[in-house]
């Protein structure tokens, strides 16, 4: 069987699945061109393959998160709001590039890494946001710049832990690797990048609301 956004490629000596998130985003953005016409119908179909993003990365099924997250990155691109440079665009370009990883295609993450590192240098980050979290932007390039170093030492990431939005690198609990755990929310502030979410104020923390460069409290998808 072939995974969503994946092709059959024949070798000598096995069957291999070769994946083509360019296009496949592509192939999506089609159809978000012809069945989303309202906001309304994208914020609904944003929520709700978000929230299947999210487990599915985090309880390993990549396969899943991969073809979500390009879903997701095309309704971000055919968006009339989008902004030439774009936070979610390269969270979710990023997010992409984790679950190549995970599914071992090293080549394919690291493109999608660097593309998501290029737009992030891209973003000015608001005085705001740097004064309560400092420059996020630059957290977020060193996150994915530590996974291009395990992708050359040959290694995969550590699948317990993800970076919040407000730059802190988090882990998972049990419950919520096992699919058991929903207590995150699609509007919180406080999202997740490369595959996760947890909200702060669930574990002690002290939250504030900190709109982004592009008009929403959300800092990521």
């Amino acid at each position: 069987e072939v995974p969503p956004g994946g092709s059959i490629k024949a070798t000598s000596d096995r069957t291999m699945v070769a994946y083509d998130p360019f296009t496949l985003i592509e192939t999506y953005k089609v159809k978000c061109t012809e069945e989303l016409k309202t906001s309304r119908q994208r914020n609904r179909l944003t929520t709700e393959l978000t929230e299947k993003a999210q487990v599915a990365h985090r309880t390993g099924v990549y396969e899943t998160s991969y073809d979500l997250f390009c879903h997701l990155l095309a309704i971000v691109e055919t968006d009339p709001k989008t902004t030439n440079v774009s936070e979610i665009r390269a969270t979710l370009t990023a997010n992409i590039g984790s679950a190549l990883q995970f599914m071992g295609e090293n080549e394919l993450a690291k493109e999608l890494y660097d593309k998501a590192l290029d737009e992030f240098e891209k973003i000015q980050v608001g005085w705001v946001t740097w004064l309560y979290y400092g420059n996020l932007s630059e957290k977020r390039m060193q996150y994915i710049r530590a996974r291009l170093e395990t992708i050359a030492r040959g290694e995969k990431p550590d699948p317990t832990t993800y970076q919040d939005g407000t730059g802190r690198t988090r882990y998972w609990t049990q419950e919520e690797m096992e699919g058991t755990e929903k207590n995150w929310s699609f509007l919180s502030p406080y999202s997740w990048y490369y595959g996760g979410y947890k909200p702060l104020g669930s574990r002690g923390d002290t939250v504030t609301v900190v709109p982004n460069a592009e008009g929403s409290a959300a800092t990521a998808i």
